[in-house]
């Protein structure tokens, strides 16, 4: 156990402290934490420490069988069959274990384990719970909680134990029950004569006790249940953080080309089901980048970009979720909807803004807009190299305008400013 705490201090589950070893590479401090955790054990009498000994017998098991099972899948990744069937017949035998002495007693034996024991086997995995919500919180580097399918076999575990420690109490009370009636009438002298209000009175405690076993375990799994679902948020919230930043880009905060991929896959699969109907791809490049970097530095050339991107989400700011930048100067906007519905209108403004921007220090985009051809185009990429095309077009002729506003140019010494830097000439 010294050792298991120890590996939980090299992961900082515990205190780092835990993780320190003395000049025999002993994990003293992990050792002097049972101590203490054991000191108080021999006050609760020789009943509590046999469930005490249950439960860790168990918990041993589980042990091994994590091990084993952690083994199997590294010798895999070495290609060391020999590891690995010793994992899997490791892994094997604690399965068995499990079964046939923990599990199978209580059905084929009326004194296998303590009812006692089977309580505490509900409250040691909820307290494991609580214990891992606490992890969660913990975990910046976000170590742990992969994978749900293990809270699903531990509350199937508390539901398994619940079950059996309902029906081992239900015996219990049923033998009280038999050994009250048997004693009341081995005291009776004369002629027994069947004592209704006595029966009655042992069937109102045989109810009681029934109603009080089931409602503990109920509000026992309750809480299992709730402590899980908090985790799951954990997991869930956890996630979606990781997939925010795996799908945003750290300049304009815009989705990425991560995103994009994911987003075109997901149309090209309604368009092979014939579930899509009218969208349109726009695609915009930042004219003069280049220029701006290499005049004034890729501090200027960020806030060119910045410029361009606020410029976007004001003009399609129903498509917010679908304007991508998917390269340095780069941006794509799918557009549905309403911004469907007023795409020409909406690409009316950009081309007008970007015109007046000419020979100023604002930011400067071509564009170029295709719309879906339904029965036609059979993927995205017809719609987008479309786009692209007029984009280029669109660059060749804000290129032209330059050149015959040249003499308007603002002075090359003029720094740039966050919304406002020099264009190419």
């Amino acid at each position: 156990m010294s050792r298991l705490f120890y590996a939980l201090g090299k992961n900082r589950i515990l205190p780092a402290q835990f993780a320190e070893v003395n000049k025999e590479e002993v994990p003293a401090k992990a050792l002097f934490l049972i101590v203490c955790m054991s000191l108080f054990v021999p006050f609760l009498g020789r009943a509590a420490i046999s469930w005490i000994v249950d439960v860790a017998t168990l918990g041993s098991v589980f042990i091994y069988a994590f091990v084993s099972a952690a083994t199997v899948k590294l010798a895999r990744a070495k290609q060391n069959k020999l590891e690995m069937w010793t994992g899997i017949i490791g892994f094997v035998i604690m399965i068995l274990f499990f079964i046939d002495i923990i599990m199978l007693p209580k059905l084929t034996i009326h004194d296998s384990l303590a009812t006692e024991t089977y309580f505490l086997f509900i409250i040691w995995p909820i307290l494991g719970f609580a214990f891992f919500s606490d992890i969660l919180r913990r975990d910046t580097v976000r170590k742990f909680g992969k994978s749900f399918i293990v809270w699903i076999a531990m509350l199937s575990f508390v539901l398994l134990v619940s079950l059996v420690w309902i029906r081992k109490s239900m015996s219990e009370y049923h033998s009280l029950v038999i050994n009250n009636i048997n004693e009341y009438y081995s005291n009776v002298t004369h002629t027994p004569v069947l004592d209704q209000q006595f029966l009655a009175q042992q069937m109102i405690l045989l109810k009681d006790t029934q109603l009080r076993t089931v409602t503990i375990a109920g509000v026992v799994f309750l809480f299992a249940f709730i402590i899980l679902l908090i985790n799951y948020h954990y997991m869930n919230k956890r996630n979606r953080e990781v997939e925010r930043i795996a799908n945003t880009d750290d300049l304009t905060q815009l989705k990425n080309m991560n995103a994009y991929l994911f987003q075109i896959k997901e149309i090209d699969d309604y368009i092979e089901d014939e579930l899509m109907h009218e969208f349109a791809i726009v695609v915009i490049d930042i004219n003069g980048l280049k220029y701006i970097n290499d005049t004034y530095g890729h501090k200027a050339g960020d806030e060119y970009i910045q410029s361009g991107s606020t410029t976007l989400q004001e003009i399609f700011h129903h498509s917010l979720p679908l304007i991508f930048r998917t390269g340095g100067d780069e941006f794509v906007v799918i557009l549905t909807g309403h911004d469907y519905e007023d795409r020409h209108k909406l690409m009316d403004i950009l081309h007008k803004r970007s015109e007046d921007n000419l020979g100023t220090r604002r930011v400067v985009m071509a564009a170029g807009i295709s719309d879906y051809r339904q029965g036609e185009d059979l993927k995205t990429h017809e719609v987008f190299r479309r786009a692209d095309d007029r984009m280029y077009q669109r660059k060749a002729e804000l290129k032209k305008m330059k050149l015959e506003k040249s003499a308007d140019l603002p002075s090359a010494d003029s720094a740039p400013s966050v919304d406002a830097v020099p264009c190419s000439p």
